[in-house]
Protein backbone atom coordinates (compact mmCIF):
# COMPACT_ATOMS: atom_id res chain seq x y z
CA UNK A 1 0.00 0.00 0.00
CA UNK A 2 2.12 3.19 -1.40
CA UNK A 3 0.65 7.01 -1.11
CA UNK A 4 -0.02 8.37 -4.31
CA UNK A 5 -0.14 12.14 -2.73
CA UNK A 6 3.37 13.19 -3.71
CA UNK A 7 2.32 12.45 -6.89
CA UNK A 8 -0.26 15.18 -7.50
CA UNK A 9 0.27 18.09 -9.60
CA UNK A 10 0.71 20.51 -6.26
CA UNK A 11 2.43 18.44 -3.99
CA UNK A 12 5.68 20.12 -4.99
CA UNK A 13 4.39 23.37 -4.54
CA UNK A 14 2.61 22.60 -0.87
CA UNK A 15 5.50 21.22 0.46
CA UNK A 16 7.73 24.25 -0.58
CA UNK A 17 5.40 26.21 0.89
CA UNK A 18 5.94 24.34 4.49
CA UNK A 19 9.43 24.28 4.15
CA UNK A 20 9.04 28.50 3.48
CA UNK A 21 6.78 28.94 5.94
CA UNK A 22 8.59 26.85 8.82
CA UNK A 23 11.66 29.03 7.62
CA UNK A 24 10.48 32.11 8.33
CA UNK A 25 8.59 31.23 11.23
CA UNK A 26 11.42 29.83 13.08
CA UNK A 27 13.28 33.80 12.05
CA UNK A 28 10.63 35.70 14.76
CA UNK A 29 11.95 38.72 14.29
CA UNK A 30 8.80 40.46 12.88
CA UNK A 31 10.83 40.58 9.31
CA UNK A 32 7.87 40.03 6.52
CA UNK A 33 8.60 36.77 4.41
CA UNK A 34 10.60 36.58 1.78
CA UNK A 35 9.52 36.94 -2.34
CA UNK A 36 9.88 33.22 -2.60
CA UNK A 37 7.51 32.62 0.24
CA UNK A 38 5.05 34.93 -1.37
CA UNK A 39 5.76 33.02 -5.12
CA UNK A 40 4.94 29.93 -3.58
CA UNK A 41 1.78 31.09 -1.69
CA UNK A 42 0.40 32.64 -5.05
CA UNK A 43 1.18 29.26 -6.57
CA UNK A 44 -0.25 26.98 -3.92
CA UNK A 45 -3.56 29.65 -4.24
CA UNK A 46 -3.85 29.09 -7.87
CA UNK A 47 -3.82 25.43 -7.11
CA UNK A 48 -6.81 25.93 -4.91
CA UNK A 49 -8.52 27.18 -7.71
CA UNK A 50 -10.50 29.73 -5.39
CA UNK A 51 -12.40 27.24 -3.96
CA UNK A 52 -10.05 27.56 -0.61
CA UNK A 53 -9.22 23.56 -0.36
CA UNK A 54 -8.64 20.83 -2.34
CA UNK A 55 -10.87 17.40 -3.01
CA UNK A 56 -9.69 14.28 -3.06
CA UNK A 57 -11.05 11.28 -2.58
CA UNK A 58 -8.64 9.23 -0.19
CA UNK A 59 -9.11 5.91 -2.71
CA UNK A 60 -7.81 8.60 -5.15
CA UNK A 61 -5.02 8.90 -3.23
CA UNK A 62 -3.51 5.01 -2.51
CA UNK A 63 -2.23 2.35 -4.22
CA UNK A 64 -2.58 -1.06 -3.77
CA UNK A 65 0.02 -3.90 -5.04
CA UNK A 66 -0.50 -7.18 -4.00
CA UNK A 67 2.13 -9.60 -4.73
CA UNK A 68 1.12 -13.49 -5.14
CA UNK A 69 3.88 -15.88 -5.07
CA UNK A 70 1.84 -19.65 -6.13
CA UNK A 71 4.06 -22.71 -7.07
CA UNK A 72 6.90 -20.81 -7.47
CA UNK A 73 5.50 -18.06 -9.90
CA UNK A 74 5.40 -14.45 -8.24
CA UNK A 75 2.08 -12.59 -9.99
CA UNK A 76 1.70 -8.63 -9.31
CA UNK A 77 -2.36 -7.19 -9.23
CA UNK A 78 -3.27 -3.67 -8.66
CA UNK A 79 -7.01 -4.00 -8.92
CA UNK A 80 -9.68 -6.08 -8.37
CA UNK A 81 -10.06 -7.73 -11.72
CA UNK A 82 -6.04 -8.95 -11.87
CA UNK A 83 -6.56 -9.88 -8.54
CA UNK A 84 -9.33 -12.50 -9.69
CA UNK A 85 -6.71 -13.70 -12.43
CA UNK A 86 -3.94 -14.73 -10.38
CA UNK A 87 -5.36 -16.55 -7.61
CA UNK A 88 -8.30 -18.83 -6.52
CA UNK A 89 -11.18 -17.41 -5.63
CA UNK A 90 -10.45 -18.56 -1.63
CA UNK A 91 -6.51 -17.20 -1.92
CA UNK A 92 -7.97 -14.24 -3.25
CA UNK A 93 -10.24 -14.03 0.08
CA UNK A 94 -7.70 -14.43 1.92
CA UNK A 95 -5.32 -11.84 0.26
CA UNK A 96 -8.05 -9.44 1.05
CA UNK A 97 -8.47 -10.60 4.41
CA UNK A 98 -4.42 -9.88 5.01
CA UNK A 99 -5.08 -6.59 3.78
CA UNK A 100 -7.78 -5.61 6.24
CA UNK A 101 -6.14 -6.99 8.71
CA UNK A 102 -2.87 -4.78 8.03
CA UNK A 103 -5.32 -1.64 7.72
CA UNK A 104 -7.20 -2.87 11.27
CA UNK A 105 -3.61 -3.22 12.86
CA UNK A 106 -2.26 -0.08 11.19
CA UNK A 107 -5.11 2.06 13.03
CA UNK A 108 -5.77 -0.13 16.46
CA UNK A 109 -1.42 0.29 16.33
CA UNK A 110 -0.34 -1.47 19.84
CA UNK A 111 -3.23 -1.18 21.67
CA UNK A 112 -4.92 -4.36 22.96
CA UNK A 113 -8.60 -4.16 21.60
CA UNK A 114 -10.50 -7.31 20.62
CA UNK A 115 -12.27 -6.90 17.23
CA UNK A 116 -15.05 -9.05 15.95
CA UNK A 117 -15.34 -9.05 12.56
CA UNK A 118 -19.05 -10.09 10.58
CA UNK A 119 -18.37 -12.17 7.68
CA UNK A 120 -20.84 -13.42 5.08
CA UNK A 121 -20.46 -16.48 2.61
CA UNK A 122 -17.58 -17.82 4.81
CA UNK A 123 -18.48 -21.61 3.78
CA UNK A 124 -18.17 -20.65 0.13
CA UNK A 125 -13.95 -21.19 0.87
CA UNK A 126 -12.75 -24.34 0.90
CA UNK A 127 -12.77 -25.83 4.32
CA UNK A 128 -8.61 -25.44 4.85
CA UNK A 129 -8.82 -21.52 3.87
CA UNK A 130 -11.30 -21.25 6.31
CA UNK A 131 -9.06 -22.82 9.48
CA UNK A 132 -6.01 -20.59 7.95
CA UNK A 133 -8.36 -17.42 8.05
CA UNK A 134 -9.98 -18.24 11.73
CA UNK A 135 -6.54 -18.98 12.65
CA UNK A 136 -4.88 -15.43 11.34
CA UNK A 137 -7.86 -13.53 12.53
CA UNK A 138 -7.34 -14.95 16.32
CA UNK A 139 -3.76 -14.24 16.04
CA UNK A 140 -4.29 -10.70 15.40
CA UNK A 141 -7.00 -10.07 17.91
CA UNK A 142 -10.02 -10.58 15.70
CA UNK A 143 -12.90 -12.98 16.43
CA UNK A 144 -14.80 -14.03 13.61
CA UNK A 145 -18.23 -13.75 13.33
CA UNK A 146 -20.52 -15.72 10.91
CA UNK A 147 -23.79 -17.74 10.35
CA UNK A 148 -24.77 -20.52 8.20
CA UNK A 149 -27.65 -22.01 6.83
CA UNK A 150 -26.08 -25.66 7.11
CA UNK A 151 -23.15 -25.98 9.17
CA UNK A 152 -20.50 -28.54 8.91
CA UNK A 153 -18.84 -29.71 11.91
CA UNK A 154 -15.42 -29.85 10.66
CA UNK A 155 -15.99 -25.78 10.44
CA UNK A 156 -17.88 -25.32 13.48
CA UNK A 157 -14.94 -26.76 15.97
CA UNK A 158 -13.02 -23.71 14.35
CA UNK A 159 -15.29 -21.25 16.31
CA UNK A 160 -15.21 -20.92 20.27
CA UNK A 161 -19.25 -19.83 20.88
CA UNK A 162 -21.64 -21.48 18.72
CA UNK A 163 -25.14 -20.94 18.59
CA UNK A 164 -28.38 -22.15 16.73
CA UNK A 165 -31.31 -19.92 15.57
CA UNK A 166 -34.39 -21.73 16.93
CA UNK A 167 -38.15 -20.83 16.95
CA UNK A 168 -38.76 -17.06 16.98
CA UNK A 169 -35.11 -15.92 17.23
CA UNK A 170 -34.57 -18.38 20.68
CA UNK A 171 -30.66 -18.87 20.41
CA UNK A 172 -29.26 -22.39 21.99
CA UNK A 173 -25.66 -23.06 22.47
CA UNK A 174 -24.44 -25.85 20.79
CA UNK A 175 -21.88 -28.38 21.58
CA UNK A 176 -20.19 -29.62 19.02
CA UNK A 177 -18.63 -32.96 20.61
CA UNK A 178 -17.97 -36.94 19.78
CA UNK A 179 -21.79 -37.08 20.55
CA UNK A 180 -22.69 -34.39 18.36
CA UNK A 181 -20.52 -35.49 15.37
CA UNK A 182 -21.80 -38.89 15.83
CA UNK A 183 -25.53 -37.84 15.16
CA UNK A 184 -25.10 -35.85 12.02
CA UNK A 185 -23.03 -38.34 10.71
CA UNK A 186 -25.34 -39.98 8.73
CA UNK A 187 -26.49 -36.49 7.55
CA UNK A 188 -23.40 -35.57 5.99
CA UNK A 189 -22.37 -39.12 4.41
CA UNK A 190 -25.67 -38.95 2.07
CA UNK A 191 -25.07 -35.59 0.93
CA UNK A 192 -20.93 -36.14 0.78
CA UNK A 193 -21.45 -37.84 -3.13
CA UNK A 194 -23.76 -33.79 -4.11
Amino acid sequence: LTSKVKTLGYWAQIDSFTKNYDDWSRINDGSLPTQAFADIVRLVSEQLQGKGRVEMKLVNLLELEIIVTENGRSKRATHAEELRQISSHGLSYLILCVFFIALVNMIRKDKAVQIIWPMDELKELHQMNIEVLVDILSKNHITLFSAFPDPDPEILKLFKNRYQVVGFRELLEMAVDSDYLAAIAPLTETTAHV
